[in-house]
């Protein structure tokens, strides 16, 4: 009877272990139930999976671990036969207290072709079973979130005796998405401990043994868990609308509709005082906007001060726009004025010493402009101190005759009695000729009001306008944010009401912002706890997450200024800032917390702030003259270097490097966003400053399985002779680039014109965080020459040489039969690459024709190697695209030494080709040359992914892997199903994978591996492949392998001719936590590759395998 009640009945917990609560993952990263069972009988159920093999079903990450290792419960669809909602079942709990709340995270997102798809994915509902009675306590309303887990807490209030809980789902059949849940929690559920000796004065002792504040007695709630807290409350003016009455309240009919004791479209599906759904309340029936409800009181005798009058109240309120919502008025003359006591403040009203004379209350519920609501009340209480009148007339009055407003409906009144247009209200520029259109938005020191803002909070925790006088907690601050201990400030108390859930500090609605509007407030969280403000919010119609925790990077006990970069403005007028706190996060460690001098800057469209061209920037104080563009699908953030970025994006910034806190910009690709979608960070327009060029450089961290494209763009205002200007590449990154830091640099691009640069990047998948730090714009050329180039830009300003035409950068896509369908960077259509465009060239004359591309002057070294990929492929043998050839120039004698040459068709398929360069003590340049050889049928030759690096190459076949890849590349097509990746340190997984490389034995080493717990099913493989090698009578194969883990697949060694694939060599298990070294001898009379490949284990959380140090010794056999 102990076990599963929220109390902790064994030392080791172990009696609430598999009671519900749940992050669906041991301490292993296994799964874990927690005692929840699928019991579906229909065409869909639900599933626990780990978010990388999720599919449609789910997005790409968990919400706990926020990698695709972690694990949450999906709907997928099944064989039943009963169109019935999938149905997930609890274990059996008991007796939850009255202010027991469940918390989950879910996810109910469309995977349409844009963000926002405009499309049910399926419903999503939480109900409670006691007995066969099942009654619902939550539905999800909205039909799709823009992002991937959203936080829900729903009020499960007392439940006596043994329940359930339940979550049913339908999906759409039609619709891609996802139904997911993750996350369950349940705070303040157990009953309160029975104390041994007596309560204090200000409680009241239950016959079971437990303490309850005098205040929560007669309040139509059972906080003793016996209900002895709820008899005797004759004393008390109380109504609960069992009975299909008002009570003593009147319901005046002033409007078009009225309360009544009916549940509505969107009102509870249960009441107050029986917390199920036989229960009665009175609610509003929604009509037009402007329509009113009234619920009048008795008439009161006056309140003395002697005994206590408070008015306790339950309220279930949806949000009303445009001046709706509930409020609370008294008066003390039939037909006199109304006084608002209360709207959204608190659920207890203290009248004491508040009426000198009779007096009565005006509840009144206003219908706002949306289309669906409601306004529901339940468990009205008047406290013994609040007498009933003997007399329930009060005497006449008269209610003053508004003034007429001057103004239509659409528009608003200045102070001055002038109009302007409503959306012109708050739009961060003066539109009234006094400027009072302006007073009341949001900027606020707090000092005479709320400046506009109101709580929104509907729980335990509120927002209060007080000073260091009011305050008497020692954990809240001493003064205002100005210093003044007399100044008021927003703080964050406890008031009585039953529920634990966040405090919401709500906005007024705002105009259209400008790019660059930020808004600075001061921030003050006492005591030591981990809990504070949790997020900054920016509303229209749904919540986006401007901040999330920004309490951590503050100082505690002490009131700090804080900046929040922008405020997201992409949305029409109307949107409201809020901020969202938790003082205490399971309902101890509780934090005072507090705001103060709320600023709104540079928020009018147009508006240019002063740091506008500040572009070098390493991000560590903020954006710097970096904007997120307001119509993209996501947004760039800005991140502090931490170790919390698992499989993807860098644990620490560029600037400051390991052990530092440095920030850089990154976009969070782990949630399920659709992919291609775009995050772009903007400057604003930048004034022409004509010179040599300009060279911007900046470091990039793209590290995952699945990273998309980082494009960094110009506009050049006023070039087009159309005059629209338009966005050019002028560099651009695809796929993954190891696990580091790699610096970029654009040369002697032209600043003649007014110019703008922006970065966008693409997302890939959920393991594909890009980042970017460190950006620098120089005046002329750029410190280093380029040394790598992937043609997506453009030639990344090598000069065209002598020769008869020039080579080409286009994309692949329209390549048709002359040239590659793809290009190597990216292995898509949409790459571009370099070409020598013979197709053009087919004149006799052409016959030998030839065109040049040379490099910038790189230093003298007494070793480079240049790494390049090319493609030469005519349809049949006897298409011969031509030859290319590779050139050294000596910088001050102007003489090509020929380095490397080849001829004919190579098949059609990228091929790799390195060559060592020497160049003494003289600097030199690279030529790159194609000839033409068949101008009857012409077949262009093309080059990819230029690389030059110091020292020599490596010898066909070898790697160490600390460069790159060298002629070892990942297989394309069929018989690869997912990729190998480059990487340095440890692997991501827990309990499996190198921690160092095997070369250098340090986490800066590099090797190669496969990250099988993050991709695709059991049994799909992964190959490694080498770039053609020439027939041998004898040479031997070394490699180091790294094999650990509970559930390690296969790694084999393949031989690849034209004939097709033989195995050399296999080993699957686990083969312990260390690198071993594998020798195997090759003889062969064809042309052959040799490939390495991975069979993933059919256990769902299989195991990595890495390689590192291969060698070919040719012409010799292994001893």
């Amino acid at each position: 009877e102990s076990q599963c009640d929220f109390i902790y009945d064994c030392s080791d917990k172990s009696d609430e272990a598999s009671c519900g609560a749940c992050q669906f993952e041991d301490a292993a990263n296994h799964q874990y139930t927690c005692g929840w069972m699928d019991k579906s009988a229909g065409q869909y159920q639900w599933v626990l999976v780990q978010a990388n093999q999720a599919g449609d079903n789910g997005p790409g990450n968990d919400h706990d671990t926020q990698t695709g290792f972690g694990h949450f419960w999906a709907v997928e669809a099944y064989d039943g036969t009963q169109n019935v909602p999938a149905r997930l079942e609890s274990p059996i709990m008991r007796q939850a207290s009255a202010s027991c709340q469940i918390k989950i995270v879910y996810n109910n997102e469309t995977r349409g072709a844009t963000q926002y798809a405009d499309a049910e994915v399926g419903e999503l509902s939480l109900y409670v079973r006691q007995g066969s009675r099942e009654t619902a306590v939550w539905k999800l309303l909205e039909e799709d979130f823009p992002y991937s887990w959203n936080y829900q807490a729903v009020n499960l209030g007392r439940i006596e005796g043994d329940f359930e809980i339940i979550f049913y789902a339908v999906r759409a059949f039609d619709i891609v998405g996802s139904i997911a849940i993750d996350d369950i929690s349940f705070v303040n559920c157990g009953l309160d401990p029975v104390e041994s000796g007596q309560c204090d004065t200000y409680y009241y002792r239950c016959d079971r043994g437990s303490c309850v504040p005098r205040w929560e007695v007669c309040d139509f709630t059972d906080n003793c868990g016996d209900r002895t807290d709820e008899k005797n409350c004759d004393d008390y003016t109380r109504c609960d609308f069992e009975d299909g009455d008002f009570c003593m309240f009147s319901n005046e009919r002033r409007a078009d509709f009225s309360n009544d004791l009916v549940a509505g479209e969107t009102a509870p599906n249960r009441d107050h005082t029986t917390n199920s759904d036989t229960g009665r309340y009175i609610t509003d029936a929604i009509y037009f906007p402007g329509d009113t409800a009234r619920l009048v009181s008795p008439v009161f005798e006056p309140t003395t001060g002697e005994d206590q009058c408070f008015f306790v109240f339950y309220a279930h309120l949806t949000t009303q726009i445009e001046g709706g919502g509930l409020f609370v008025y008294y008066r003390t003359e039939k037909g006199g004025e109304l006084k608002l006591l209360w709207q959204r403040i608190r659920f207890n009203l203290e009248l004491n010493e508040l009426f000198a004379q009779p007096w009565q209350l005006v509840i009144v519920a206003k219908v706002g402009g949306q289309d669906y609501g409601d306004i529901t009340l339940d468990d009205l209480v008047f406290r013994y101190g609040c007498v009933v009148s003997d007399n329930q007339i009060l005497p006449t009055g008269t209610t003053p005759v508004p003034t007429q407003s001057p103004c239509p409906g659409y528009q608003h009144m200045c102070q001055d009695r002038t109009c302007i247009d409503s959306n012109l209200w708050c739009d961060f520029k003066p539109d009234c000729l006094d400027g009072s259109d302006e007073t009341m938005c949001g900027n606020c020191d707090f000092e005479d009001s709320w400046c506009g803002w109101s709580d929104w909070s509907s729980g335990h925790y509120k927002w209060n306008r007080e000073n260091a006088t009011i305050v008497v907690d020692p954990l809240g601050p001493n003064t205002d944010g100005s210093g003044n201990p007399n100044g008021f400030f927003m703080h964050v108390d406890a008031t009585q009401s039953t529920f634990l859930a966040s405090a919401e500090l709500m906005s007024p609605p705002f105009g259209q912002t400008g790019l660059a509007c930020t808004m600075t407030f001061m921030h003050y969280q006492g005591g030591t706890a981990h809990s504070g403000i949790t997020m900054i919010q920016s509303c229209n119609g749904y919540c986006y997450n401007q901040m999330e925790n920004p309490s951590g990077r503050m100082c505690k006990n002490v009131m700090k200024k804080h900046l929040l970069g922008q405020i997201r403005s992409d949305w029409d007028a109307g949107f409201h800032v809020k901020i969202v706190g938790m003082p205490c996060l399971r309902g101890f460690d509780c934090n005072d917390l507090a705001v103060d001098d709320v600023q709104f800057q540079y928020c009018q469209p147009g508006d240019i702030p002063p740091h506008y061209d500040q572009l070098d920037c390493d991000f560590d104080n903020g954006q710097c003259g970096w904007f997120n563009y307001q119509h993209d699908d996501f947004n760039w953030k800005r991140k502090p270097g931490t170790d919390d970025i698992l499989n993807t994006g860098p644990s620490y910034d560029h600037t400051q490097g390991k052990g530092g806190s440095g920030e850089y910009m990154f976009i969070d690709a782990g949630s399920r966003l659709q992919p291609d979608l775009a995050a772009v960070l903007t400057t604003m327009n930048q004034t022409a400053m004509p010179g040599n060029g300009k060279c911007i450089t900046f470091w990039y961290h793209m590290y995952g399985p699945s990273i998309g494209t980082l494009n960094l763009e110009i506009k050049k205002w006023g070039k087009s002779d159309t005059g629209y200007d338009e966005w050019n590449v002028i560099w651009s990154q695809t796929g993954t680039q190891g696990n580091m830091w790699k610096q970029a640099q654009v040369h002697d691009w032209s600043t003649y014109f007014n110019w703008q640069l922006r970065f966008v990047a693409f997302r890939g998948g959920y393991d594909g965080d890009i980042a970017i730090d460190d950006v620098v714009i120089l005046n002329g050329d750029c410190p280093e020459p380029q040394t790598e180039c992937n043609f997506e830009a453009n030639k990344c300003n090598w000069k065209d040489g002598d020769g008869d035409y020039t080579w080409w950068v286009e994309k692949a896509e329209g390549a048709g039969d002359y040239r590659p369908s793809v290009d190597h960077t990216s292995r898509s259509s949409s790459g571009s690459y370099l070409y020598n465009g013979a197709y053009a060239h087919t004149t006799p004359d052409n016959q030998g024709s030839k065109c040049q591309l040379v490099t910038h002057v790189f230093p003298q070294s007494e070793a480079d190697c240049l790494e390049f990929w090319y493609y030469m492929y005519g349809k049949t043998d006897e298409n011969n695209p031509g030859t290319l050839n590779i050139y050294k120039r000596l910088d001050d004698l102007f003489i090509d030494k020929l380095v490397w040459s080849l001829s004919g068709n190579q098949g059609d398929l990228w091929e790799y080709a390195s060559v060592t360069i020497t160049s003494s003590d003289t600097p030199y340049s690279v030529i790159m040359e194609a000839i033409i050889a068949d101008v009857s049928d012409p077949y262009s030759i093309a080059v990819d992914d230029v690389k030059l690096t110091q020292g020599s190459c490596a010898p066909k076949g070898n790697c160490n892997f600390e460069t790159g890849l060298c002629g070892w590349h990942n297989t394309y097509g069929e018989g690869d199903d997912f990729d190998w990746i480059w990487s340095s340190g440890a692997t991501p997984s827990s309990y499996t994978g190198p921690t160092a490389d095997h070369t250098t034995g340090t986490d800066e080493g590099h090797y190669i591996y496969v990250e099988s717990t993050s991709l695709n099913l059991g049994g799909e493989n992964a190959r490694l492949t080498s770039e053609k090698l020439s027939p041998t009578v004898g040479t031997c194969l070394q490699f180091w392998y790294h094999m650990s883990g509970r559930s390690t697949g296969e790694l084999n060694v393949l031989i690849q001719t034209e004939y097709g694939f033989s195995t050399l060599w296999g080993l699957s298990g686990n083969q312990g936590d260390q690198w071993k070294k594998k020798r195997l001898d090759i003889k062969i009379e064809v042309p052959y590759r040799i490939v390495f490949e991975v069979i993933k284990s059919t256990v769902a959380d299989a195991s990595d395998i890495a390689l590192d140090d291969i060698n070919l010794d040719i012409g010799a056999n292994c001893q």
